[in-house]
């Protein structure tokens, strides 16, 4: 069955951490630990050989020493490396007393988090664990939107054409938008497709995914920071946070309703006052951003609940576009596939496959609760699993895709 594949990969997945400290005690103490979550634990006791071993394969994760002596370069070297090369990969910095400066500057530079020596079983397990899943979070959602980085929204059913209008309206606008749908629908697409069509490619669109926010410095990623400390604030430059960064574009917030509520009442000041505040600063950053925001969530449900701001909310739903499930625009599952297969073949050279009538009639009959993401992963699924030039059928569909669809009878009888 489609779901218990997806389970199943990741059962069988075993996520690979690469360790990189100068001290033998401390990477034998990581690998032990993690060892006993049957994690793959790779250890590099210099920059260079990091390096070296990252570029050969991609880590999961990377934990990473901040000053790693007797290398030839410092943690900061190798980080910056690091993120040239793989993006989304999350590197956790390991510090030590009187590090914390050069800490929070590894953040700044795109770590995704810092644990101090000593450091409990419990926080390392706990980092490393939302580290992975941060990093498989944002290469699924890169994947969804690369899908369509420079196509319309694929299909010509009733219900594409109208969420193609409501775009187009909203282009036309500076307007706040709310874009609800289930998980995997394309939320951030249809963000991406507003704003490409009205502010075009020469002003930032910056992505904010609520849910992956790292616990520790969680303001200090969104609203930015000053160093408080006089006598280091001429060594560290200000922390540009991720509100900051989207300044003359546009700022996407991907699941609102997970933001923190002291979160929410700041982002309410901003919208009433057009500002923001750093962390330890009192002078005001003046914010010009049109904001979009998402959720899969009923809203006023979590109003009602008091977990969600209700001024925020009116403020934020001025224009509302629903992104349909799946299963509304059925009609286009042939041409979806045509544009996956092709798709997923060109970047991962493969052969392109023809689905058979039966095969299609069985993936229009099926549900689709992951919606675009799962049929993506279906495809690429059976592109791997199918000999090459070989005819899809619906024999070689998950089962439970087949199981409730009207071809079945035809395959039982």
């Amino acid at each position: 069955m489609a779901q218990d594949f997806e389970m199943s990969k990741e059962r069988l997945y075993i996520s690979e951490v690469l360790v990189v400290d100068d001290e033998v005690d401390i990477r034998n103490l990581i690998k032990d630990i993690l060892s006993d979550d049957n994690y793959v634990t790779k250890l590099a006791v210099d920059g260079l050989s990091a390096i070296k071993m990252a570029y050969e394969k991609e880590p999961d994760v990377v934990l990473l020493d901040i000053w790693l002596r007797g290398s030839d370069i410092d943690g900061l070297s190798v980080l910056e490396k690091l993120k040239e090369r793989y993006p989304y990969l999350p590197v956790i910095m390991i510090s030590g007393h009187g590090n914390i400066a050069t800490a929070v500057k590894s953040l700044h530079m795109g770590a995704y988090d810092y644990i101090e020596k000593p450091f409990t079983e419990g926080r390392l397990k706990l980092v490393v664990k939302r580290a992975i899943e941060s990093g498989r979070l944002r290469r699924e959602n890169d994947e969804l939107k690369s899908a369509f980085e420079d196509y319309e929204i694929v299909g010509n059913s009733p219900v594409i054409r109208n969420l193609r209008s409501m775009i187009n309206k909203a282009a036309t606008t500076s307007s706040r938008i709310l874009i609800t749908g289930s998980p995997g629908v394309g939320k951030e697409v249809v963000a991406r497709l507003i704003h490409k069509k009205s502010k075009g490619y020469d002003t930032p669109f910056i992505s904010m995914y609520s849910s992956m926010l790292p616990a520790n410095n969680y303001l200090v990623n969104i609203f930015g920071s000053e160093e408080s400390n006089n006598i280091l604030s001429h060594r560290v430059p200000p922390h540009i946070g991720i509100i900051e960064q989207a300044n003359h574009g546009t700022l996407f917030i991907d699941e609102v309703t997970d933001l923190r509520y002291d979160t929410q009442l700041r982002l309410l000041r901003l919208l009433q006052e057009g500002k923001i505040y750093r962390e330890n600063s009192k002078i005001p950053v003046s914010i010009d951003v049109r904001i979009i925001v998402s959720s899969s969530k009923d809203i006023e449900s979590e109003v009602k609940a008091g977990r969600f701001c209700e001024d925020l909310y009116y403020r934020l739903n001025v224009l509302p576009i629903r992104v349909p499930s799946l299963v509304e625009y059925c009609t286009d599952i042939p041409e979806l596939c045509r544009y996956f297969m092709n798709s997923i073949c060109k970047k991962i050279g493969l052969c392109t496959h023809v689905l058979s009538d039966e095969a299609l009639i069985a993936m229009q009959s099926y549900e689709w609760p992951g919606n675009l993401r799962q049929l993506r992963n279906v495809i690429e699924w059976i592109l791997i699993m199918k000999s090459p030039k070989e005819m899809i059928t619906a024999k070689d569909l998950p089962v439970d895709i087949v199981s409730n669809s009207p071809i079945n009878d035809v395959l039982s009888a």
